[in-house]
């Protein structure tokens, strides 16, 4: 019997291993593209799967999650809509999925800052000492998230914007590529 127990247990501990390690992307377009090669780069997914209610690279649709939290605990949302973003986060939350972080290797992020969950770290953007990035923020390529500068959940910074150093961007803002957000 007491063999039997630690089978078992060893058996389910080899399938939460196994299922931890693989992400679904809710959004195949371009911008799921984007995520899933920032997410292999990671080199921490085993499986890297996308939902989409248009794309036939889908494995199902936005709504089929719930369905998919078994093989697939860690989802990310990759749509450039703050709306939707929101929502689809706040549903995957509620359904008990991960939602990790997706940090480019080729990015900056100080051990001081915190970023938020369902945030996207695209290469060669910073986010620097001190800073606080909010949930489900997109940090397009070559952003700067300065020192002690604070992006509200739900933003979208685009390619080459610089949040400057002690500057607030609040609640589902997109700042437009190239802009410098400053006092």
């Amino acid at each position: 019997m007491r063999g039997l127990l630690r089978l078992r247990l060893w058996f389910r501990a080899k399938q939460r291993e196994n299922r931890l390690n693989n992400l679904l992307i809710l959004g195949a377009g371009g911008y799921g593209h984007v995520v899933r090669e920032i997410a292999e780069d990671m080199g921490i997914f085993d499986k890297i799967d996308f939902l989409d209610d248009s794309s036939p690279l889908a494995i199902g649709k936005f709504d089929d999650a719930e369905k998919f939290l078994k093989d697939y605990p860690n989802a990310i949302v990759a749509l450039g809509n703050a709306d939707l973003r929101l929502k689809y986060i706040e549903k995957l939350r509620a359904a008990g999925f991960q939602l990790p972080t997706i940090t480019s290797p080729k990015s900056h992020v100080s051990k001081s800052a915190k970023v938020g969950y369902g945030t996207i770290v695209e290469p060669f953007s910073a986010v620097n000492a001190n800073s606080e990035v909010g949930i489900g923020v997109l940090l397009r390529c070559g952003a700067v998230i300065d020192h002690n500068a604070k992006v509200g959940d739900f933003c979208y910074i685009d390619c080459g914007a610089v949040i400057k150093s002690n500057n607030l961007v609040g609640f589902k803002i997109k700042i437009a590529a190239n802009s410098v957000v400053e006092k």
